[in-house]
């Protein structure tokens, strides 16, 4: 396996519209792209509370967390805008 470019980027600290725009212009500019989503999920939960307030008190809020707010959404994301056509698991 050849990797020729490996980014990172946090989709969550960007607002839902802008986060799956961005995902979706990488897709139609890397159409062999392979997603490793590793994204805030459970808000509600132990961990997740404490990591909100985290980031919340470094005014870094997770923007798109109220809309993917678990492995389900997560995965929906990814399939219904952008990879119809690939088989992803998350």
């Amino acid at each position: 396996m050849c990797v020729d470019q490996l980014g990172y980027l946090a989709v969550s600290d960007l607002i839902q519209n802008s986060s799956s725009r961005l995902i979706e212009w990488c897709r139609q500019t890397f159409p062999n792209a392979v997603f490793a989503v590793y994204e805030q999920i459970e808000p509600d939960d132990g961990f997740g509370l404490v990591m909100s307030q985290h980031f919340d008190k470094l005014s870094i809020p997770l923007l798109s967390l109220p809309v993917y707010r678990d492995k389900h959404t997560q995965k929906q994301r990814y399939l219904d805008k952008v990879l119809i056509e690939k088989k992803m698991q998350i």
